[in-house]
């Protein structure tokens, strides 16, 4: 879903007017898309004993930085209006892809498979 959301949100820092609301509609429904996702993710790779503890942290910590984000929405657009701010999400975007990038492989194991007699 990042590789969709960074360009929208490099697009859309030289838009403005029903362009730039067009362009943020696919920005908003990326997001979206990610969020189940991370979910999704979280629902896979996390053991049924550890499940709900993941679930907490991801929420909290979902919360607490989207809480954040509205002042530095607040001071990104007071420095440089929705260019600058769209640009600076898009470079978050950039790292989240890099994350995603460097984030291990699945390792597939295989099983012994039992030959009838």
């Amino acid at each position: 879903m990042s590789l969709v959301l960074a360009p929208l949100l490099f697009f859309g820092a030289g838009l403005d007017g029903v362009a730039l609301l067009a362009v943020s509609v696919g920005v908003i429904v990326g997001i979206f898309g990610q969020v189940t996702i991370n979910d999704a993710m979280i629902g896979k790779y996390t053991s049924d004993e550890w499940r709900s503890r993941a679930y907490s942290v991801r929420y909290f910590v979902g919360f607490t930085a989207a809480g954040a984000s509205v002042g530095l929405v607040a001071w990104l657009h007071e420095r440089g209006g929705f260019t600058l701010m769209l640009q600076a999400f898009g470079v978050l975007c950039l790292l989240v892809i890099a994350g995603a990038l460097i984030f291990p492989g699945e390792r597939r194991e295989e099983r012994a498979v039992a030959k009838p007699a």
